[in-house]
């Protein structure tokens, strides 16, 4: 009979501990897979349509590695974006949220780290943001985002057409919406 008692209690431990840790990433690293062809096009009008064969800023993969030191976001996409375009990731911490911004219009380029709630400048050295292949990489060291246990990260690109179209995809989840999605919780590697 204590033989049964000490098996139910350890199953009942075994599944409250998984339990507990359901929804956070294991590792320093997340990665998930967006759909092809899921591109969102805003219109003048407001109009929202799907534009399937824009391969230009069409994220198909975003990986975040969350690592002692750093946190990189990686937007690799069907075709890099041409013309005036942003890419962003949203860095939600345990105390805060930041906004990472890549942006080029016209001969302007330019990369910024924000505080989201009343967007306040980061200063932060050795932040960075590259292209690599087919892919969008921006790098920021975990101290200018006050060394979060955890992260939860969620990312888009935007590519403007004129003044008056947009088009853009929601790197973890197919359309877009209000706000972008975001990542389970990423704990530092």
């Amino acid at each position: 009979m204590k033989s049964i008692r000490r098996l139910g209690a350890t199953l009942g431990l075994a599944t409250a501990l998984l339990v507990s840790s359901a929804g956070v990433a294991s590792a320093q690293s997340w990665s998930l897979a967006d759909p092809v062809g899921d591109v969102v096009t805003i219109h003048e009008d407001n109009s929202v349509s799907y534009a399937p064969s824009r391969a230009q800023g069409d994220v198909v993969r975003t990986t975040v590695s969350h690592t002692r030191t750093t946190l990189v976001v990686r937007l690799r996409m069907r075709a890099l974006p041409r013309g005036d375009w942003s890419a962003f990731a949203v860095v939600r911490t345990p105390s805060t949220s930041f906004d990472l911004t890549q942006v080029k219009i016209g001969g302007t380029r330019g990369f910024v780290l924000t505080k989201t709630n009343g967007g306040k400048v980061v200063r932060c050295a050795g932040k960075s943001a590259r292209f690599d292949r087919t892919a969008l990489v921006l790098t920021v060291p975990r101290s200018c985002l006050g060394k979060p246990r955890t992260v939860r990260v969620g990312a888009g690109v935007a590519l403007f057409e004129g003044e008056s179209v947009v088009h853009g995809d929601d790197a973890l989840r197919r359309a877009l919406g209000e706000d972008l999605r975001l990542s389970p919780p990423i704990r530092r590697g």
